[in-house]
């Protein structure tokens, strides 16, 4: 089974959404998202044996926004310093 979401930040709820649906009988092999935030969700299901597909990530989509004068440089640059401190965290 393909489960399908919005986003992932650090996939509590998909796991949760994962638990339920195999404790109905079905067998979960990947997920899609639209949206990757990047903050450590991916890995935790990876960890677990699940494959994340997304079809953007934050940062790619921040540099998008940066190219196209959407989004200045100093919150590019503060956008991308917390990403950077979660994924340490």
């Amino acid at each position: 089974m393909l489960v399908l979401d919005d986003l992932v930040t650090e996939a509590d709820t998909k796991l949760e959404a994962i638990a339920a649906l195999e404790e109905a009988g079905l067998r979960v092999s990947a997920l899609i998202v639209l949206l990757d935030r990047e903050q450590g969700g991916s890995e935790e299901l990876a960890r677990r044996g699940y494959a994340l597909h997304s079809i953007f990530t934050l940062s790619g989509l921040l540099y998008f926004y940066l190219q196209e004068g959407v989004l200045g440089l100093s919150k590019y640059d503060e956008v991308k310093a917390y990403l950077e401190a979660s994924r340490t965290a």
